[in-house]
């Protein structure tokens, strides 16, 4: 694909490109896994299609007992519906159908790390990045801390939003104003040096040049205001 192809294209083309290519097999039996208290089923060929985690929780060795459900019990079933959907039709979207939200894509990013599904992972990242380029929004502090807190250090999830803050962060959102809540998380530790690796340098002299004053204990008027009184003692 040419360089030149406008982003917003270049981002539709790759998920249009894995949406075509994906036929999936509904053939077959169907696996029963246990999310929270609910129960889905998913065809095997399907659930087995690009998660390392179900490859091998569907060997011999691995499950004794066919049937009990695969257990996945301390995950969120709404994700895992979203994930299923995904499965069928290789399309993120929200069990309502409604807009889905950095915090929908967060969960889905952590749980694509926990069953090791790389191809469901890169599909989050480029739905995240699809909602960055609608514009209007940007991620929570609870989205940072979700994959802080649900993906290892070198995540591309994590870089993704450092690269949100450096290249395109502003002083309105909320997070800038408050980022006490990412204090718990390395969000902050790994985003200082990113900023000083691609900041812009000011035009202009820097502040304590072109205003020295400025960092006196009690003002500079109050320095002035001094420096007269003792002028006029002298010619006194």
């Amino acid at each position: 694909m040419s360089d030149s192809t406008p982003p917003n294209e270049r981002l539709t083309t790759l998920i249009a490109a894995e949406q075509a290519r994906h036929i999936p097999n509904i053939t077959g039996e169907t696996v029963a896994v246990l999310v929270g208290s609910k129960v889905f089923h998913v065809h095997e060929a399907v659930i087995t299609s690009s998660s390392e985690f179900f490859k091998n929780a569907m060997k011999p060795e691995w499950r004794t007992d066919l049937t009990k459900p695969i257990n996945l019990s301390n995950e969120r079933p709404d994700t895992f519906e979203q994930y299923s959907r995904w499965l069928y039709t290789r399309r993120i979207v929200t069990t309502t159908n409604s807009r889905v939200t950095y915090v929908d894509l967060a969960h889905l990013y952590v749980l694509g790390e926990k069953i090791l599904d790389k191809e469901f992972k890169d599909a989050v990242i480029h739905a995240t990045i699809d909602r960055k380029m609608q514009g209007g929004n940007h991620p929570s502090a609870s989205t940072i801390k979700i994959l802080y807190e649900g993906t290892p250090a070198n995540s591309p999830a994590r870089r993704l939003m450092i690269d949100f803050w450096v290249f395109a962060a502003t002083p309105s959102w909320n997070t800038v104003k408050d980022p006490s809540e990412l204090m718990s998380t390395d969000f902050l530790i790994e985003l200082l040096p990113m900023l000083f690796k691609h900041r812009m340098r000011p035009a202009e002299s820097p502040p304590w040049v072109a205003s020295p004053e400025s960092y006196y204990t009690d003002g500079f008027d109050d320095v002035t205001d001094s420096n007269s009184d003792s002028q006029s003692e002298v010619a006194t």
